[in-house]
C-alpha cells in the first residue's frame, strides 16, 4: 500500500434555481416513512449541480422537501452525488465529486427538510470536500453501526489510478471531519495490479468494508474486490492479502456489491457487453452453489450492463442496468439464489423497458412491500419506476408506473414525442373540451327555448293588441253611425225629446268598451309579468352559464399552460380550434344574453303603458315592433316562430322544427370533437420516433503515435454512415441528416512510454463537445488499454463530427486489430434517436 497525498477542504455552496436541464439520478435511498430519495446531477445556468429530489409514495413530488420537492447545490464548476444514505435522525448524506481546479471527493448533508445541515463541516457549510492525490471519485457511501461515514471510488496517485476509502467523524462534536483513526489521516489507497477503480460500497454487519470495480492483469480487465477491517487496513482473512480478483472474459467491470443474508457477498457488472454476476463466500472464494462456478453472464442485447442489484427477502437477486439494440433501455434480470434466471419474473425472467428510450436503470430499491423501484436517466431527464415483485409496471405509481423528470427541460429532445401516457393525458384534456361545449350546448337550448317562449308570448300579445286595437275602432264607428244623424231631430218638438236618448246608449257602448279593455289590459299585465319571470329565469341562467363559461375557460387555459411545456406542434392547432368553438359558444352566448336584456327593456316599457288604454295600446304596438326585430337579428329562427303565429298548432310545430335544426348543429358539434380526436390521433401515430440508424465504423489502421496536442485520429478507409458521409484518411463525419444522436466509441490505446495521460474526446464544427471527452491512465509496457465512452448530442445537417486523441508526457499509439485485441482499433456507433 502506498502512502496518499491528500487536502480535505470546504467550500459555501451555492443553492441555484430550478432552471434545470440535463437531469439524471445517479442514486437514491429509502426513508423509514417509504418516501424516496433520488440524487444525481443537473445543469443549472452556474454549471452542473447536485440534484437531490424526494418523491411521496406515489411518485408525486415531497412538497415539504426543498423548493417543491428539489434541492440543487452547487459547490465547484461541475458537482454530481454518486450514492445516498439515509441516517437514522432522518438526515439524508450524499457522496459524490466535485471539479474545481481538481476532482476532489465530495460529501454533503442535508436536515430532513431538505435544507443544509450547518453542523456538518467545520466551516458550518454541509459540505466537505476531500482532495486525495488527483482525479478523486467518490462512488459509494456507507454508514458504520456508529454512525461514522465510509466513502468510497478511487483516485490517481503518481499516474497510477487505485481504490480508495475515506471515513469521517459522525458525532456533535466533530461532524464531517476526516477519522484519523482509519488508515493514514481517515484514508486508505490501495493499488491493485493496473489501474484499479472503485465503483461500489457494502459494509458487512461488523462494519469491514467492502470495495468493488475492476483492475487490469495480465491485459484483461477483471473483477476486482478489497476489504478493510474498522482500522482501514487490508484485512488478510478476505482470500489471505485483502484482494480477490475474477476474470470473465476480456473486460470485466464490477458497478454493484450486495450482502445475501447469510452472508454471501454479491458482484454486478458487466462481462465483454453481457450482464455479469459473481457470488463470492464471506472469505472471499467463488461460491461454486451459484451456477456452478460462481458467476453468471447472460446475453440480452449487442451491448448490455448491470449497474445496480438488489436482494429480495426470498433470496432471489434482482440485476437492474441497461440494455443496445434499435435503442438503449431499462433491463431488470432476476436470478434465483442458485444464479439461474427466474421464469416467474417478466419474461424468463428479463423485464425490458425503452418506452423513455434512450434510459438506462442507475440504482435500484427495494420496498418493505416487495416492489422495486428504478432509479435512472432518460433523454429527457430523470427517470423513476415502480414494478411489481412479478415484474409489471405498478400503475399506482407516477403515471403508469412511470415519473419522468424535466422540469424546466424545454431543451428536451423527446418533448416532441407523445407517450402513451401523455396521450391520455390529451385525451382527458379533449374530453373536458367536449364536456364544456356540450355543456354549453345545453344552456344554449335553454336560453333559446325561453327566448323561443317569449316570441311566442309576444306574438300573442301583438295579436291581441291588434284584436283590441280593431274592437276600439269598430266602437268608434259605431259611435259615428249614431252621433251622425241625430242632427237634424232637435228642430222639432216632440222628437228633440228623444235626444238624450243616443249620448246614453254612446256612453253605455263607451263604457262597455272600456271595461273590456281594462279586462285586456289585465291579460296584457299578467303577459308582461310571465315575460318577466321568463327574463329573470333567463337571467339567473345566463348568470350561471356565465361563471361556468369562466371555469371552463380557466380550466382551459391550466390545461393549456401545463402542455406549453411541450412541443405539441399540430395537437396545439386541434386545441386552439377546440378553444375557439368555446370562444364562439360564448360569443353567442353573449349575443342570447343581449337580446334577452333588450326584451327585458322592452318588457319594462310594456308596463309602464298600462296607465291609459289608449296610450297603453298604441306603445304596445310599438314595443312588439320593437321585440320583433330584436329576435330577427337573433335568429332567423325567429321569423318562423312569427309566421306561425297563427295557430298555436302550427307555431308548435315550428319550435319543435327549430329544436331539431339546433339538434343538427349539436351533432355537427359532436362529429367536430370526433374528427378532432381522430385527428389527434393521428398526429400521435406520426410522431412516433422514426428512423433510427445503427451503424459501425471499424478500422484496421497501422501504428499512429501523437504527443501533446489533440489531433484528428487517422483512418485508413472510407466508409458512409446512413445520414452521413466520411472523409478519407480523416476521423471526420460531415452530418447529412439533422436529428438528435447517441454516439458511441472505442478504442484500443497503447503508450510509447513513461506513464501517459490519454484522452479521446469529439468535436462538432472544431469546437469540443461537453461530455464527450473520455481519459485513461496508460501504463508502460502493458498493451492493450481499453476505452470507452457516450454521449448524446443534436447535429444539424452539414455539421461536421471529429474525433480526436491526445497523449500527455509522451506519445500514444492507436492499435491495429491484430494486436491481439478481440474488437477493432477504433469503433463508431452513431445511432439516430430522433
Amino acid at each position: 500500500m502506498k502512502k496518499s497525498i491528500f487536502f480535505i477542504s470546504f467550500f459555501v455552496p451555492l443553492i441555484v434555481a430550478m432552471d434545470l436541464t440535463n437531469i439524471q439520478f445517479n442514486s437514491g435511498a429509502l426513508q423509514t416513512d417509504g418516501k424516496i430519495v433520488a440524487a444525481g446531477s443537473a445543469m443549472t445556468s452556474s454549471g452542473q449541480s447536485v440534484l437531490v429530489v424526494r418523491y411521496n409514495t406515489d411518485g408525486s413530488l415531497d412538497s415539504s422537501f426543498g423548493t417543491a420537492g428539489i434541492i440543487t447545490t452547487q459547490v465547484g464548476q461541475t458537482d454530481s452525488a454518486q450514492s445516498v444514505t439515509i441516517q437514522t435522525d432522518g438526515k439524508i448524506v450524499i457522496a459524490g465529486s466535485t471539479i474545481d481546479t481538481a476532482t476532489e471527493f465530495l460529501v454533503i448533508r442535508y436536515l430532513a427538510d431538505g435544507s443544509l445541515d450547518t453542523t456538518f463541516g467545520t466551516l458550518a457549510t454541509g459540505v466537505v470536500t476531500t482532495l486525495i492525490g488527483s482525479a478523486s471519485n467518490a462512488q459509494g457511501i456507507a454508514l458504520q453501526s456508529d454512525d461514522s461515514i465510509v466513502v468510497a471510488g478511487s483516485t490517481n496517485i503518481s499516474g497510477q489510478t487505485q481504490f480508495a476509502v475515506a471515513r469521517y467523524i459522525n458525532d456533535s462534536i466533530s461532524d464531517g471531519t476526516l477519522d484519523v483513526t482509519y488508515g493514514t489521516g481517515g484514508i486508505v489507497t490501495t493499488i491493485i495490479g493496473n489501474n484499479a477503480t472503485g465503483n461500489a460500497l457494502v459494509l458487512q454487519p461488523d462494519d469491514r468494508a467492502i470495495i468493488g470495480g475492476s483492475t487490469n492483469l495480465s491485459g484483461l480487465s477483471q473483477f476486482a474486490l478489497a476489504r478493510f477491517t474498522t482500522a482501514g487496513v487490508l484485512d488478510v482473512t478476505f482470500d489471505t492479502d485483502g484482494i480477490v480478483t475474477t476474470p470473465l472474459g476480456t473486460n470485466a467491470i464490477i458497478y454493484s456489491l450486495a450482502l445475501q443474508t447469510t452472508g454471501e457477498i454479491v458482484a454486478g457488472g458487466v462481462s465483454d457487453r453481457d450482464f455479469a454476476l459473481a457470488r463470492y463466500t464471506a472469505v472471499g472464494a467463488l461460491d461454486v452453489t451459484f451456477n456452478g462456478t460462481g458467476t453468471v453472464t447472460t446475453e440480452v442485447s449487442e451491448s448490455d450492463r448491470v449497474n445496480s442489484i438488489v436482494i429480495q427477502s426470498t433470496g432471489e437477486i434482482v440485476a437492474g442496468g441497461f440494455f443496445t439494440e434499435e435503442t438503449i433501455g431499462v433491463a431488470l434480470l432476476r436470478y434465483t439464489s442458485t444464479g439461474s434466471l427466474d421464469v416467474s419474473f417478466g419474461t424468463g425472467g428479463i423485464v425490458l423497458n425503452s418506452d423513455n428510450s434512450p434510459s438506462l436503470a442507475q440504482k435500484l430499491l427495494l420496498q418493505t412491500d416487495g416492489k422495486l423501484l428504478v432509479l435512472g436517466s432518460s433523454d429527457c431527464g430523470g427517470l423513476v419506476l415502480r414494478y411489481l415483485s412479478t415484474g409489471v409496471l405498478d400503475s399506482t405509481f407516477g403515471t403508469n408506473g412511470t415519473v419522468l423528470e424535466p422540469f424546466n427541460d424545454l431543451g428536451c429532445i423527446l418533448r416532441i414525442t407523445v407517450s402513451q401516457s401523455q396521450f391520455n393525458g390529451l385525451e382527458t384534456e379533449v374530453d373536458l373540451l367536449k364536456s364544456c361545449c356540450e355543456a354549453q350546448d345545453t344552456r344554449i337550448d335553454l336560453v333559446e327555448s325561453c327566448c323561443d317562449t317569449q316570441a311566442i308570448q309576444i306574438s300573442e300579445i301583438d295579436t291581441f293588441a291588434a284584436s283590441c286595437c280593431d274592437s276600439l275602432q269598430s266602437q268608434i264607428d259605431n259611435i259615428q253611425l249614431i252621433t251622425g244623424p241625430t242632427g237634424p231631430t232637435g228642430p222639432t218638438g216632440p222628437t228633440g225629446a228623444t235626444g238624450p236618448t243616443a249620448p246614453t246608449s254612446i256612453t253605455d257602448l263607451l263604457e262597455s268598451c272600456c271595461d273590456a279593455n281594462d279586462s285586456r289590459i289585465n291579460i296584457l299585465e299578467t303577459c308582461c309579468e310571465d315575460l318577466t319571470s321568463c327574463c329573470n329565469a333567463q337571467a339567473i341562467q345566463i348568470s350561471e352559464l356565465d361563471a361556468f363559461a369562466v371555469s371552463c375557460c380557466d380550466s382551459l387555459q391550466s390545461q393549456i399552460d401545463n402542455l406549453s411545456m411541450i412541443d405539441l406542434g399540430p395537437i396545439e392547432t386541434q386545441l386552439e380550434e377546440l378553444t375557439s368553438c368555446c370562444e364562439l359558444q360564448e360569443t353567442q352566448i353573449d349575443l342570447l344574453t343581449s337580446c334577452c336584456e333588450t326584451n327585458g327593456t322592452r318588457i319594462d316599457l310594456v308596463e309602464s303603458c298600462c296607465d291609459a288604454n289608449d296610450s297603453r295600446i298604441n306603445i304596445l304596438e310599438t314595443c312588439c315592433d320593437d321585440l320583433t326585430s330584436c329576435c330577427e337579428v337573433q335568429d332567423t329562427r325567429i321569423d318562423l316562430v312569427e309566421s306561425c303565429c297563427e295557430s298555436n298548432d302550427s307555431r308548435i310545430d315550428l319550435v319543435e322544427s327549430c329544436c331539431d335544426s339546433q339538434q343538427v348543429q349539436i351533432s355537427e358539434l359532436d362529429a367536430f370533437a370526433v374528427s378532432c380526436c381522430d385527428d389527434l390521433q393521428s398526429q400521435i401515430d406520426i410522431i412516433d420516433i422514426t428512423n433510427n440508424y445503427v451503424h459501425s465504423f471499424d478500422t484496421t489502421t497501422q501504428f499512429v503515435a501523437v504527443a501533446g496536442t489533440f489531433q484528428n485520429i487517422t483512418l485508413s478507409t472510407n466508409s458512409d454512415i446512413d445520414g452521413w458521409d466520411h472523409t478519407v484518411s480523416t476521423a471526420e463525419f460531415t452530418c447529412n441528416q439533422t436529428g438528435r444522436y447517441l454516439i458511441t466509441y472505442d478504442a484500443i490505446l497503447a503508450e510509447g512510454s513513461g506513464t501517459p495521460l490519454a484522452a479521446l474526446q469529439s468535436t462538432l464544427n472544431t469546437i469540443l463537445i461537453s461530455g464527450s471527452q473520455s481519459a485513461i491512465e496508460l501504463t508502460n509496457g502493458v498493451d492493450p488499454h481499453p476505452i470507452s465512452h457516450s454521449f448524446i448530442e443534436q447535429i444539424n445537417s452539414g455539421d461536421i463530427l471529429r474525433f480526436q486523441f491526445t497523449g500527455q508526457n509522451t506519445s500514444v499509439r492507436l492499435l491495429p486489430t491484430d494486436s491481439g485485441f478481440t474488437f477493432p482499433s477504433f469503433n463508431i456507433t452513431i445511432i439516430r434517436i430522433e
